[in-house]
């Protein structure tokens, strides 16, 4: 049961990969021409550069990382500025998306089997670079064993490695995979917790691997008790 929920996870939070920010063709693109005077620089105003008043230039204020509470899995921990967590309606609207029989028959589930895991995902959130979802995968007071997390994922993706990681909360274990979908490659990783008896996921799904193990990083070290 627990290859089961790991692979129908994985491929949950590929979802929503092709609603996130996509580079602009150069032909898309809005270009502006850029004027200059012949009157030179002091023609773009009534008096002269060296009248003008100088002001500071004004110190840019960092945004702050969006905090996030996985009620249900009993964690909580911040994501990247610009990520946006879905809401229920959201959520229920992308499990019933074109690309559901694909990445069920991917995951080795139903379609009905499949959308009620991603209904039933404690937090589903994108961002501009891809999406990243928690669910709670079962009951277990130990990490799974990395040949254990290989074999698993061997089935839906391509297993580039295994890591064990340090959090606030405990230890951890990342898997990091890629997955070919009909619409793109997704390079992904999972960070599995045992919290309270119970194993709580965390995946994040990119097209960059560097990205996503930023992602997921991030959220490991701002781990916390919901």
């Amino acid at each position: 049961m627990l290859l089961r929920h790991l692979i129908a996870l994985v491929a949950g939070a590929a979802l929503l990969a092709g609603c996130s920010a996509e580079p602009v063709a150069d032909a898309d693109k809005i270009r502006i021409p850029t004027v200059s005077s012949p009157l030179g620089p002091e023609a773009a105003g009534n008096e002269p550069a060296k009248d003008r008043k100088k002001t500071k230039p004004k110190r840019r204020q960092q945004a702050r990382r969006i905090a996030v509470v996985a009620d249900e899995s009993g964690i909580r921990f911040t994501l990247p500025p610009g990520w946006t967590v879905l809401g229920s309606g959201s959520v229920d609207y992308a499990a019933e998306g074109d690309r559901i029989p694909e990445m069920a028959a991917q995951a080795g589930v139903s379609v009905e089997e499949f959308r009620a895991m991603i209904k039933n995902l404690d937090v589903l959130a994108i961002g501009f670079s891809g999406t990243l979802n928690v669910g709670v995968t079962g009951q277990a007071s130990t990490l799974p064993s990395a040949a254990s997390l290989e074999s698993g994922l061997s089935a839906a993706g391509s297993v580039s490695g295994v890591r064990d990681v340090r959090t606030p909360l405990g230890p951890g274990r990342v898997v990091s995979y890629t997955l070919s979908m009909s619409t793109a490659t997704n390079q992904g990783a999972a960070l599995f917790l045992s919290i309270g008896g119970r194993l709580v996921q965390v995946t994040a799904t990119t097209t960059d691997a560097g990205q996503t193990r930023s992602v997921l990083d991030g959220v490991a070290r701002s781990l916390g008790r919901a």
